[in-house]
């Protein structure tokens, strides 16, 4: 588990999701929760009220409690993290991510901050997807293992 908390070593995690995706014809999707633009927004008194010491490990925490075992959290890496959905289809992911946001909000919100704006937080990619195919799915993983 501790191997996946490096974003590039869960993109290559993912790769491998993706062939075994194709071969079998199941479900595979990624989130990307990236909380970069996020917080470039806040202003310094409120990135000090909601960043306290131990921020990062205890959303982490709180995320993997939100996911199921056979799914995969990364670390926090520069504000992001990815989760790895195997057997999950693309209105799985949504409902998740939505899901997701939520906690997230509730999350900070007891920081307090009640006013958060939090869309455009998550990237949701899938395979198979019949609107975008693989290439949405592979440049999500590639841009994981570059850890952009």
């Amino acid at each position: 588990d501790s191997f996946y908390k490096s974003l590039k070593n869960l993109g290559y995690r993912a790769l491998q999701e993706l062939k075994r995706a194709e071969r079998y014809s199941e479900f595979v999707s990624v989130i990307l929760i990236d909380l970069e633009q996020w917080e470039k927004n806040l202003s310094p008194e409120e990135r000090e009220t909601l960043f306290y010491l131990n921020w990062e490990k205890d959303l982490v925490n709180l995320l993997k409690k939100r996911i199921r075992e056979t799914d995969i959290a990364s670390g926090l890496e520069n504000n992001k993290l990815a989760l790895l959905l195997t057997e999950t289809s693309p209105e799985g992911a949504k409902v998740l991510a939505k899901r997701l946001t939520e906690e997230i909000k509730l999350f900070f919100q007891t920081q307090g901050n009640s006013d958060l704006q939090l869309k455009s937080l998550m990237n949701i990619v899938s395979f198979p997807d019949k609107e975008r195919g693989k290439e949405q799915f592979l440049h999500l993983v590639q841009a994981l293992r570059a850890n952009k």
